[in-house]
């Protein structure tokens, strides 16, 4: 076992890759990666213990036995890199997944992400470049826009890498995400991690392991806090205490290291213990310093190893690792201790670029040769292209090996030895100037040289903006605001207004809304035309609308509007107004689709703005204009643009005019061909930012008079989606409303819809946005309703007291109108006719806040309700006149969506015939029910209608019921049943129950 080395000496049998005492540890940490995978629910463990405790080594020892075979791993050490350590776990599973899945796998995961984010995988990219390995090269190459890099906030990002969890994770393969150091992570890094294993669609799963250092850090760490948020909101979350080994299990480890049995080193080990308290790493370092020191000697003649166990016990220089690891390294050469310096100044390693960056410097020029003899002497090991401390305590010794009197003066001169190196590229820009920015306020007092270190502070900035690391580059652009001089604002004046730009934005992503504030002022302030002020100003304005000021959003933009030569009225003129409209419907009569999508482009810069601003004022007034004002922005905005060029915001515009002429029913047709030419002038200037308002527009308002309403609300999903990525939360979550709108209307299953509703409204929550709030609790109060009879508990007068009782603003939003809209809904399928016709009534009075699609669907639930008061009061004859109103319009719609209305028209006209034999008896009439009954199954049927189809057999078995014929009807209650069940409206089955039973009595009489 022990050969002597060339110099005689016999080195100790070190079973690095053993775990000693851990049994309990292992048996917890596997038992929950087997619950994960078999339940397919995420999980998180934490393991909190002092370093050189052995967290690492024992998390590592169980990862390499599972990583490849039965999940995903990927893990990483947290540092204080610019870039969050969760990102760049993540990033690096991209690699695992590229690596370690079989073909089969790899290309349905590589599937499964195209299909969440599609053409718009640049955004996906920006956050996790490894995965351009599942590059498609039928994918539009990424185009950087001007606002690259602060687009996307920490609330996006936790949504994208949501998504991407979803794609690659599974029950059958899981993915263990292992991140080291764990207290190294800011608040934002831990709630992207709270995020992504608590994700309530549950489609992910993810096993978290993180290890800590628990006696370095207070209660108040962010650690804490993601352990309660995981604990009260019922994520499985463990945290596992890891101390010293026990005697018994150090002496283990002793008798290994010496190779004797147990029994004869007991004495060595007992002291060991009580001068490390039994930790690993310490024991270790302490046999090998007492090897080093001769008070641990291998006897040749007795072939073992043979100690003076007085001499040991009273030394008095071993009770701390750090003054062991550190005397060790003071002995060696001067050029070794200076290699551990350089490599302990960044962190846990050095990347070999660096070291060849370096080793540039005449003072550092035989950096790489003394680190390799550190991988000889056991310090530092070589791990690809980096240069590692073997353990976090070896890289705290050689750290300490610098006065702490000198680090900061050390760290500074390291890194400015980088700059005046020409191996220097952009991706070590943010390394360097983290070694600058040391004492960098008082190293460095020439203005040339302090504005320099600013521009580079700013392009490390942006750097880590790109990558998600917001806290990071909120701390760059701090660092740049200091070193700027006093007059900064006029000798670097237009490097002033972006660097300000950039801080608000990283600010605004950190949650410091007060010094985004001041940071938009000062450039309103000290901008000295309105060209420059332009960017702060439409930052400032969405940040206003963003915390709910909409009125003084509106206010500003419209301001900046009028800078810009634009005059807003405060009262638009009906004659006017058609006047605009005749001139531009026109413009778009005379020109080709093709002439419209290749319309020449705007080259002023300008102008450019001016359409932005519009764009931006169109969507404001969306939640606080007239529809008149509405239509005037768009009209307006359409003649800037036919004026002065088509630009990106053009297509907002264009699509604005289309959800004009579809919501006053001007011109369906021509409204939906400006919205096909809006998507088609996105995909020209490649405007992936613009595509959740447009699709709000266009899926939302236009698309489902002419396409399936359950294609619109895919669409509407994935602008939900992807609002959510580029950090526009609030145009998401309204197209997150449109899509459960649309998907109720099409008949999808309650249950199921009612999960995405809890979904939704939790990021609702976590946006502060009270107005989505508002509109998404009433679908969910809907879904509930139709779905648990215990709760369909229909009180008429609650019902009517609560729609009286609502406050002035919100009459002032059309929500009134909404709340009509959704009791009409509630009424029918409760069964409450008469209910169902009062509220059409009061909604029917309205403005046009629910728009035309829910109109239309409430008018056919109104005309049925009429139809059923007609034949129990034979002497309300008006409610023929509301039915007829009813298929009058439904008529209309169907001429231009027959897969979205004809089922409701043939089930209208079915009715009007029922009810014609039940008032007069006529024979033909019963057969055209029985006709129109039948069509309106089928078509229903064939646009996957589930609810619509089991109304229809619901009805049609009624009459079929009072006609006698009790086989039929029992068919068709049946099949209801059937069709209700798939819907999920338990309230619906149990009618149905309710109905068959009492069809089934009449059959046997």
């Amino acid at each position: 076992y022990f050969k002597p080395a060339p110099d005689g000496k016999v080195s100790l049998r070190i079973r690095k890759n053993k775990l000693y005492g851990r049994d309990s540890e292992r048996s917890l940490i596997t038992s929950t990666f087997c619950r994960v995978r078999t339940s397919g629910k995420s999980e998180a463990l934490l393991i909190g213990g002092y370093s050189g405790s052995g967290k690492t080594r024992l998390v590592e020892n169980i990862l390499k036995y599972i990583d490849g075979i039965s999940c995903l791993v990927s893990s990483h050490k947290s540092d204080e890199s610019s870039i969050p350590a969760i990102t760049q776990a993540l990033d690096q599973l991209c690699a695992s997944i590229k690596n370690s899945c079989s073909e089969d796998e790899y290309l349905r995961i590589n599937s499964r992400l195209m299909e969440a984010f599609g053409s718009d995988f640049s955004i996906l990219e920006q956050v996790l470049p490894n995965t351009k390995l599942f590059h498609d090269t039928k994918r539009a190459k990424p185009v950087a826009s001007k606002h690259q890099g602060s687009e996307i906030q920490s609330n996006s990002v936790s949504y994208i890498l949501r998504l991407f969890m979803r794609a690659v994770s599974s029950q059958e393969r899981p993915v263990v995400l292992f991140i080291d150091d764990l207290h190294w992570c800011d608040a934002t890094s831990l709630e992207i991690v709270y995020d992504i294993v608590s994700d309530k669609k549950g489609s992910s799963c993810v096993y978290f392991l993180g290890c800590f250092r628990d006696n370095e850090i207070g209660s108040e760490h962010p650690i804490f806090q993601l352990i309660q948020n995981m604990n009260r909101n019922n994520v499985p979350v463990q945290l596992l205490g890891l101390s010293g080994v026990n005697r018994n299990e150090l002496n283990c480890m002793t008798s290994d290291a010496l190779c004797i049995l147990p029994r004869h080193c007991k004495d060595l080990s007992d002291i060991v213990h009580s001068k490390t308290k039994g930790d690993p790493y310490f024991a270790l370092e302490m046999l090998s310093a007492l090897v080093d020191r001769g008070l641990l000697q291998f006897n040749f003649p007795k072939r073992r190893w043979t100690w003076n166990q007085a001499d040991i016990m009273y030394l008095d220089d071993t009770s701390n690792v750090l003054h062991l690891l550190k005397g060790k390294m003071m002995s060696m050469p001067t050029q070794m201790q200076t290699a551990l310096k350089i490599c302990s100044c960044f962190g846990s390693g050095i990347d070999t670029r660096l070291v060849r960056c370096l080793s540039d410097s005449v003072e550092y020029s035989g950096l790489r040769e003394e680190l390799d003899r550190a991988v000889t002497v056991g310090f530092v090991e070589k791990a690809g292209e980096c240069y590692k401390f073997v353990h976090d305590r070896v890289k705290e010794a050689a750290y300490d090996l610098i006065d702490e009197k000198d680090k900061e003066r050390y760290h500074h001169q390291v890194g400015m030895v980088l700059l005046t190196s020409s191996s220097v590229d952009d991706s070590l820009v943010s390394i360097m100037i983290d070694q600058i920015n040391h004492g960098v306020g008082e190293l460095i007092q020439s203005e040339k040289d302090r504005v320099a270190i600013a521009e580079l502070n700013y392009k490390a900035g942006v750097t880590a903006m790109t990558h998600s690391g917001f806290v990071k580059a909120f701390s760059y652009f701090e660092t740049a605001k200091s070193l700027l001089p006093v007059n900064h604002w006029t000798s670097q004046y237009y490097f002033s207004i972006r660097l300000f730009l950039s801080f608000s934005n990283a600010a605004f992503a950190c949650g410091y809304g007060d010094l985004a504030d001041e940071a938009l002022d000062a450039i309103l302030r000290e901008a000295t035309c309105l060209e420059d002020k332009l960017d702060a100003y439409y930052f400032t304005n969405n940040l206003l609308f963003h915390r709910g000021q909409t009125k003084a959003a509106i206010t500003k933009c419209t301001e900046v509007l009028s800078g810009l030569g634009e005059t807003i009225p405060t009262k638009v003129d009906a004659n006017e107004l058609n006047d605009m409209l005749r001139k531009v419907m026109i413009f778009f009569a005379s020109i080709s689709d093709d002439e419209l999508i290749h319309f020449k482009e705007c080259d002023n810069r300008l102008h450019f703005y001016l359409m932005q601003f519009y764009q931006q004022r169109v969507w404001f007034g969306f939640f606080g204009d007239s529809p008149a004002m509405q239509s005037f922005l768009s009209c307006r905005s359409v003649e800037i643009a036919i004026r002065v060029g088509f630009c990106k915001y053009t297509a907002v515009s264009i699509n604005s005019v289309a959800a004009l002429l579809c919501g006053m029913s001007k011109d369906i047709s021509t409204g939906y061909r400006l919205g096909r030419i809006s998507l088609s002038l996105l995909t020209r200037f490649n405007a992936t930012n613009l595509i959740p308002i447009v699709y709000l527009g266009f899926y939302g308002l236009v698309a489902f008079n002419s396409e399936p309403v359950l294609h619109c609300a895919d669409q509407l999903h994935r602008g939900f989606q992807l609002g959510m990525s580029v950090g526009e939360p609030t145009i998401a979550l309204m197209n997150g409303l449109h899509y459960i709108q649309k998907s109720f209307v099409g008949g999808r299953n309650l249950v199921a819809l009612s999960t995405e509703i809890d979904y939704q409204l939790e990021l609702i929550e976590t946006h502060d946005d009270n107005r989505a709030k508002r509109f998404m609790s009433l679908f969910k109060e809907t879904l509930h309703m139709i779905i648990d009879k215990n709760e369909a508990r229909m009180d008429t007068t609650t019902l009517s007291e609560g729609a009286e009782a609502l406050d002035e603003a919100m009459k002032i939003e059309g929500f009134s109108e909404v709340v009509f809209f959704h009791r009409v809904i509630q009424s029918y399928w409760l069964g409450y006719a008469d209910r169902c016709h009062y509220f059409a009534q009061k909604s029917a009075r309205g403005d046009a806040a629910v728009g035309r699609l829910l109109k239309l669907i409430a008018s056919f639930y109104h005309g049925l309700a009429a139809l059923q008061i007609l034949r129990k009061k034979k002497s309300k004859v008006e409610m023929k006149e509301i039915a007829l109103a009813s298929l009058k319009a439904l008529t209309s719609a169907s001429d231009l969506a027959p897969i979205n209305f004809k089922n409701k028209v043939e089930l209208l006209e079915a009715e009007l015939y029922r009810t014609e034999v039940v008032l007069r008896g006529n024979e033909e009439d019963s057969m055209q029910a029985k006709k129109m009954y039948a069509k309106s199954i089928c078509s229903a049927e064939a646009a996957k209608f589930d609810h619509e189809k089991a109304l229809a057999l619901e009805l049609a078995a009624n009459f079929f019921e009072e006609k006698g014929e009790f086989a039929s009807a029992l068919r068709n209650f049946s099949e209801a049943k059937l069709h209700y069940t798939l819907w999920g409206s338990k309230v619906r089955v149990a009618q149905m129950e309710v109905a068959i039973a009492r069809t089934e009595k009449s059959l046997t009489r």
